[in-house]
C-alpha cells in the first residue's frame, strides 16, 4: 500500500496533466479557423512534451491518452468518434501516440 502522501502526490500529478491537456484543447479549438480537421495534435503534443519534462512518466503517459482521446475526438472527421475507417487517420493517430510515447520516456530516463 503506497504512503498517502505518495497517492496525493500521483494524483495532483494526474490532475495537472489532464488541466494542462484541457488548456491545450482549448488552445486547439481557437484555432479552428486556421486549421479545420488538419493538425489535431499541433498544440497537443508540446503539451505532452511539457508535462513529461515537468511532472514525469505517469502523468506523461496520461498526458498521451488523453491528448488522443481528445484530439481524435474533436478535432478529426467525422468529430464525435473514436473509430475511423480512414487509414490515414490511423497512421497519424499513431504517429502522436507512437512520438508523444517516446517523448515521454525519454523525458523519464533524464530525470
Amino acid at each position: 500500500m503506497q504512503p498517502a502522501n505518495t497517492r496525493s502526490g500521483s494524483v495532483i500529478e494526474i490532475a495537472v496533466a489532464l488541466l494542462v491537456i484541457a488548456a491545450s484543447v482549448g488552445l486547439r479549438a481557437l484555432l479552428e479557423p486556421v486549421f479545420g480537421s488538419n493538425y489535431p495534435f499541433v498544440t497537443i503534443f508540446p503539451a505532452v512534451v511539457l508535462i513529461a519534462w515537468w511532472r514525469g512518466l505517469r502523468a506523461g503517459m496520461v498526458a498521451v491518452a488523453a491528448g488522443w482521446i481528445a484530439g481524435t475526438y474533436l478535432f478529426i472527421e467525422p468529430r464525435g468518434s473514436l473509430l475511423h475507417s480512414d487509414a490515414r487517420t490511423w497512421v497519424a493517430t499513431g504517429i502522436f501516440v507512437v512520438l508523444s510515447s517516446l517523448i515521454v520516456l525519454l523525458a523519464h530516463r533524464r530525470l
